[in-house]
């Protein structure tokens, strides 16, 4: 799906009133988030081992990842940021996304909280509009440290899940002290830069809806009406990674979902998920989680 212009962006956001808590990404890689109805936004505990990567993605609301054990490298539109053990990242609205956390054998906790933008829109109706930053101009050290432990608390706070009072306290701290000190100003929305986003969207729709295909750089940029080169530099410039890289990882994601869930054989899921055969997929593992599919499968209770 091409989109032409913001609206697209901004015109599905769930109801507050939604009585649920489901995630998930659509294959045109707006992450499509049901909030639950006590609080103003989804709020997640990602413990899983090994660290599972998410792909680039977007959605409405602003997104704040804080990271408690484990070395993390975000990408938002481009740019790479590392993100250290009791440190935190701001994600604008609508930015191209994606979160790689290091691999090795610590298993992760990481907390990540995405605002519900219809109910923020109440209070802060340019919320979507705002760029946020953990280094933004206003930002101390003393309000990041302010933010880490309103973070920490409210880590430990979901543990109990019928303290609803307590966790929209802290939420709505965190909220106060993102618009106070945080804000860059307001996002850049011109029609170039949204013109350049759309045709990453686009690439990246098509990718994951024939990622179990033969695709090559040169048969996705020809399909695109680019050269190779050219399609080498735009991926390169909103992923940080090439296209190869990406793709083996979009792969391996779903492959390594599949091996948790199924009991199908590993060269059958290899094969499913677009592996040439189940050489490549057992490598291509190994050097992404220094274990084998069948290694994997024993640490989480699966059989072979």
């Amino acid at each position: 799906m091409i989109l032409k212009d913001r609206e697209l962006f901004v015109k599905e956001a769930p109801d507050y009133t939604d009585d649920t808590s489901v995630m998930f990404i659509h294959s045109n890689l707006m992450q499509n988030l049901e909030f639950p109805k006590e609080y103003p936004a989804m709020i997640q505990v990602h413990q899983e081992h090994p660290a599972m990567e998410v792909p680039l993605h977007w959605h409405p609301g602003l997104e704040l990842i804080y990271t408690r054990n484990k070395d993390i490298t975000i990408i938002i539109d481009g740019e790479k940021e590392e993100l250290k053990s009791g440190e935190f990242v701001l994600i604008s609205s609508f930015a191209l996304h994606a979160v790689n956390p290091k691999q090795d054998s610590v298993c992760q906790d990481v907390l990540s909280i995405t605002l519900q933008s219809r109910y923020i829109e109440q209070m802060h109706p340019e919320i979507r509009n705002c760029a946020m930053s953990a280094h933004a101009p206003c930002a101390t050290d003393e309000s990041r440290q302010k933010m880490c432990e309103l973070l920490e608390q409210l880590r430990k706070n979901v543990e109990f899940p019928k303290k609803h009072f307590m966790t929209n306290k802290l939420l709505f701290e965190i909220l106060n002290l993102l618009f106070e000190e945080f804000q860059v100003g307001m996002q850049e929305n011109s029609l170039k830069n949204l013109a350049a986003r759309n045709k990453m969207v686009e690439v990246l729709d098509y990718v994951e809806s024939n990622y179990r295909e033969p695709l090559t750089t040169q048969s996705v940029a020809h399909r695109f009406g680019y050269t190779r080169e050219y399609f080498c530099r735009m991926f390169k410039q909103y992923g940080n990674l090439t296209f190869k890289k990406y793709l083996t990882e979009v792969r391996l994601t779903a492959a390594v979902h599949e091996l948790g869930i199924s009991d199908q054989g590993v060269g059958l899921i290899a094969m499913n998920h677009g592996f040439p055969d189940e050489k490549s997929f057992f490598s291509a593992f190994k050097k992404k989680y220094d274990m084998t599919p069948a290694q994997y499968r024993h640490s989480i209770g699966r059989r072979i």
